[in-house]
């Protein structure tokens, strides 16, 4: 039951500056469209959406607005500069909160690490609300390819995100995970501008919301290997060329 670049040179540099200035025809004013209460509403209907559906009751806990990790989450009350857009949270019942705390602060640091560029405050949410232990334990949860469960409860997600998107207007949302990348095209309207090739593969998708907010999915930041410290700077460089430009 539910509980309440400057790396980027020569030819490769003039053809992403040319993007970018296309991509800021779509600049929108900032400012809430969606109130507090609709925010604080949204967590009802997450509990009200997992009591109706078995196949979620399982889950530990979900993560949704969040400003820190775990069971106790303090959910954002003012407007962030940047939504992290997770898969799906992790879950460890062992620990009270449901996570580690090793864990938790490895995450909370990534994430000040690729937010503080771009801005003064950040907001965690996922694309699929509830925990797992892994993803291979979600698939088991929710394969049922006949009543659609997966993408009923991804397009749940998507309608609540889209409204914490809105409340937010946030400069830039950050998704660390490329394997989720097409459930993010699929239900959020996203419009790819470019994708940035690395050393391992694509490191960087560049889309844009239809209100040309920037969205950019990466590899994971937990990545133990083929993710490096470079890797992690032309990231960021290019985050704040997207939002600057």
């Amino acid at each position: 039951m539910c509980e309440s670049d400057s790396r980027i040179t020569g030819r490769d540099k003039i053809l992403v500056n040319i993007l970018f200035a296309r991509v800021t025809d779509f600049n929108k004013p900032r400012g809430n469209m969606v109130s507090l209460t609709d925010m604080q509403n949204a967590l009802g209907e997450i509990c009200a959406y997992q009591d109706a559906h078995p196949h979620l009751q399982q889950c530990a806990g979900f993560l949704y607005n969040a400003i820190d990790l775990g069971d106790r989450a303090i959910q954002a009350e003012e407007s962030v500069d940047v939504i992290i857009m997770g898969m799906n949270p992790g879950e460890n019942p062992k620990h009270k909160d449901n996570i580690s705390p090793n864990s938790k602060n490895r995450w909370r640091h990534l994430c000040e690490e690729f937010s503080a560029p771009l801005g003064k405050s950040w907001v965690m949410s996922e694309l699929f609300f509830w925990s797992s232990n892994n993803l291979d334990v979600l698939r088991q949860c929710v394969d049922d390819f006949e009543n659609n469960l997966f993408e009923n409860d991804l397009s749940f997600c998507a309608k609540l995100n889209k409204r914490l998107i809105a409340f937010h207007s946030p400069k830039i949302v950050l998704q660390p995970g490329l394997t989720w990348s097409v459930y993010a095209r699929e239900h959020y309207d996203l419009t790819h501008v470019q994708s940035v090739p690395g050393r391992r593969g694509t490191l960087i998708e560049h889309h844009i919301l239809p209100d040309g907010t920037p969205w950019l999915v990466t590899p994971h930041w937990t990545s133990a290997f083929g993710f490096s410290s470079d890797d992690r700077g032309k990231i960021k460089d290019y985050a704040l060329r997207a939002i600057t430009a």
